[in-house]
């Protein structure tokens, strides 16, 4: 486990059921050194251990996120979670939670010929990065990461297996070298999912480009959709939704236009950099996209591309 106070790292090393360090150590992290942490990202067995709370389910895990949360960190990233509702069969989850925020669940696909040594602070090291580069869209910073390492293992498998030394079996290393574009410039294949979903009856999309076969595909869904520009209530009207504003997901740009949504679900789209970043400049709407953190913390949801709203409608998978 890797733990951050703004530059500080610090680590409590255990996995697998196994402390490497004195277990008189556990016991100062909780008292001690939690208290100065933004960013802590441990297994299941060291949260365990921070908590003195058995993980066995999602709720169980959530709940062990908010202790940890009251302690001090801000943001906690659970890197491994191996219990049946989350793995969901030969699957790695994890879980994300940010202080009084909703939770979020990642799933990615389990990579054989492990155990690998050297993945847990790897994937430490991409959170602290990506979270870093997407301080107003952590979804995407844990799908950024989980990338890197999905990416990064398929290199090590395809490139050499484990060995037999002494009679002991011996992991392959890390080609961290040979993967040098998968962490620069990860892929992300699986998005995260809200642990608790959102009743959503209805998609409007405010001005943006694109979305004309985002609409057919959730239309096919069996949800309303359409792209606007005002009035909103019209649609609604149409709809049969007026009374449930709140069931409607409004996507925009415009932080101007978002301050007008009262009652809506809102999600507001960043524009995103070559460098994986949020661009400066415009986006079109009259509004600088320096305001992207004002964006985030207004609206319900932060996305950077039409693809991201699979974290909230898994039947948006059609996006362009």
């Amino acid at each position: 486990m890797a733990m951050w106070a703004t530059v500080q790292q610090c680590s409590l090393c255990s996995d697998n059921g196994h402390l490497y360090v004195p277990e008189e150590l556990v016991a100062v992290y909780r008292t001690d050194v939690l208290q100065h942490v933004a960013i802590l990202t441990p297994n299941q067995f060291e949260a365990e251990l921070l908590t003195e709370k058995k993980t066995t389910n999602i709720q169980e895990a959530v709940q062990a996120c908010n202790l940890l949360h009251s302690k001090g960190p801000k943001v906690v990233v659970l890197t491994t979670l191996d219990v049946p509702d989350a793995t969901k069969g030969d699957n790695v989850a994890m879980l994300l939670s940010c202080a009084g925020q909703r939770k979020w669940l990642l799933r990615v696909p389990h990579i054989g010929g492990g155990p690998f040594t050297g993945t847990g602070d790897l994937t430490a090291a991409m959170i602290l990065a990506w979270t870093h580069m997407m301080p107003d869209e952590l979804p995407l910073a844990l799908e950024k990461a989980a990338a890197v390492l999905q990416g990064v293992l398929r290199n090590t498998v395809a490139s050499s297996s484990a060995r037999i030394i002494a009679g002991k079996r011996v992991s392959p290393e890390l080609r961290l070298v040979e993967s040098k574009a998968a962490i620069e410039s990860p892929r992300v294949l699986h998005r995260c999912e809200l642990v608790e979903p959102v009743s959503i009856k209805g998609v409007l999309f405010h001005e943006i480009g694109d979305a004309e076969k985002l609409v057919n595909c959730l239309k096919n869904s069996g949800l309303k959709a359409a792209t606007v520009s005002e009035p909103l209530m019209e649609h609604l009207k149409l709809w049969g939704l007026e009374a449930e504003a709140s069931n409607v997901l409004l996507v925009t740009s415009s932080l101007t236009f978002l301050r007008t949504a009262s009652g809506f679900k809102t999600v507001t789209l960043l524009q995103n950099s070559l460098n994986g970043g949020y661009s400066n400049g415009t986006n079109g709407n009259g509004d600088m996209c320096t305001d992207a953190s004002t964006m985030a913390r207004e609206a319900d949801f932060t996305i950077s591309c039409l693809d991201s709203l699979r974290r909230i409608l898994p039947m948006a998978s059609c996006s362009p």
